[in-house]
C-alpha cells in the first residue's frame, strides 16, 4: 500500500458540532461529550456513537466504553480467533489472549480489536486491556465495547464494501 502524506478534509464548525467531510462520508461530531454519527452524503446514517454509561462493569474513572447504535439487522464479524460462528450478533465477547488446554469458548490464542459490519464500516478499538464487546445483546440496535484502561482509541472506517474496510485497516495497522 502506498502511505498518503496527507488527508484533506472538508471541516465546518457551529456552536454545538464540528462536522468533516471527506469523499464519500461526513462525521459530525457533538462539541457536548462524546458523541459522532457517520453518515453517507446521500443522508443514510452509518454509525452514531457516543459515550457509554457502565453500571456494573467498570466503576473506576480510568476506564474506556463506546455506545454504538447499529441497525437491529447488522451483522458483525471479526475480533481474530473465535470457537463458534462466524457473524457475532447476539454475542458478549471479551478478548483476552491465554495458552491453555481446552479453552472456555470466549478465550483466544489470538485477538484482534477489529471488527466490521455488514452495514458498510468497521471499527479497530486500539488498546492492550482485555476488552468487553456486546453485539445487540442489551439492546437489538446497540454494539457497545469498553476496557478497563484509560488510552484507548477507536477508528470508524468506512468501506462500504468489506475488502475495502479491510484494506483501510492494514493501512492503519500495516501488513502481516
Amino acid at each position: 500500500y502506498k502511505q498518503r502524506a496527507s488527508v484533506r478534509l472538508e471541516c465546518t464548525e457551529s456552536a454545538a458540532t464540528l462536522t468533516g467531510t471527506r469523499m464519500k462520508v461526513r462525521a459530525t461530531a457533538s462539541k457536548q461529550g462524546i458523541a459522532i454519527a457517520l453518515e453517507n452524503l446521500a443522508g443514510r446514517t452509518i454509525a452514531e456513537v457516543g459515550k457509554l454509561q457502565v453500571a456494573g462493569y467498570l466503576k473506576t474513572t480510568d476506564n474506556h466504553s463506546v455506545l454504538m447504535k447499529v441497525s437491529p439487522s447488522e451483522k458483525f464479524y471479526g475480533l481474530g480467533q473465535r470457537f463458534f460462528s462466524l457473524n457475532h450478533r447476539g454475542r458478549d465477547i471479551t478478548l483476552r489472549n491465554v495458552d491453555i488446554f481446552l479453552q472456555p469458548e470466549d478465550y483466544g490464542y489470538f485477538s484482534i480489536p477489529f471488527f466490521f459490519s455488514s452495514g458498510g464500516y468497521g471499527v479497530f478499538y486500539n488498546n492492550t486491556w482485555p476488552s468487553r464487546f456486546r453485539f445487540g445483546t442489551e439492546a437489538a440496535d446497540q454494539v457497545s465495547f469498553e476496557s478497563p484502561g484509560p488510552n484507548c482509541d477507536f477508528f470508524l472506517i468506512y468501506g462500504p464494501e468489506p475488502r475495502r474496510i479491510l484494506g483501510e485497516y492494514l493501512r492503519l495497522t500495516g501488513l502481516p
